[in-house]
């Protein structure tokens, strides 16, 4: 008698148990949780694949040493910091040229075959986060692209500046589940080159967040 009983409330558990399960993990498959966890995995592998690539490819061609360039006063303190917009054009060109190639090849679908959701995350990113089937996450670049090379200066130590120079590549991506489309941008940037300023930083240092108008090269 108590088995029978036990029996049907086991039944009963479950009847109400295997709905409210696929209702909680459907709604966790929409949640803002799983876009993002769709989102950053998409974004890491994007931005990590692009930049092997860069760093095989463009960066070993580049000449760093002439990347910042410095004028002197007559007591030789810095008067002036030049960024060459010759190497940084040429650096953009390179850049620009990899990725229109690198997209044209489908490259980001060769290099982000394993990329997947797993519905143990779904169900519980605490204890089943890599756990259960596998749900394909297929990506691909939508709209254009840039390539852009920036500078910024931090202070450094006492009375001193750091200045650097990185490559920036923002590629509009979608990522695509089954019943759902996530847009985003990728940025992946590449430190080119970094130099400290000793003293006072030169006072044409301007612009927003930091950055530095560039100044072309006239010697």
């Amino acid at each position: 008698m108590k088995r029978k009983i036990i029996y049907k409330m086991l039944i009963i558990l479950l009847i109400f148990l295997i709905p409210a399960t696929l209702i909680k993990t459907t709604d966790n498959y929409f949640s803002e949780r799983t876009s993002m966890y769709i989102i950053k995995q998409a974004d890491n592998m994007t931005s990590n694949a692009i930049k092997d690539i860069l760093k095989t490819v463009v960066v070993p061609k580049i000449d760093m040493d002439k990347i910042i360039l410095f004028k002197y006063k007559e007591d030789e303190t810095i008067d002036s910091v030049i960024i060459n917009t010759k190497i940084v054009n040429e650096i953009m060109g390179d850049a620009s040229e990899l990725v229109d190639e690198l997209l044209s090849d489908k490259f980001l679908d060769n290099a982000l075959h394993e990329l997947v959701l797993p519905i143990g995350y779904v169900i519980s990113p605490t204890l089943f986060a890599s756990k259960g089937p596998k749900i394909k996450i297929d990506i691909r670049p939508i709209g254009a692209y840039n390539a852009d090379v920036y500078t910024n200066v931090s202070a450094y130590g006492i009375n001193n500046s750091l200045i650097e120079v990185y490559l920036s590549i923002k590629i509009d991506i979608e990522a695509l589940i089954p019943l759902q489309t996530k847009n985003f941008v990728s940025e992946t940037k590449i430190y080119l080159v970094s130099q400290i300023i000793q003293g006072k930083i030169p006072n044409y240092y301007y612009g927003n967040d930091a950055n530095i108008n560039y100044i072309p090269d006239n010697d």
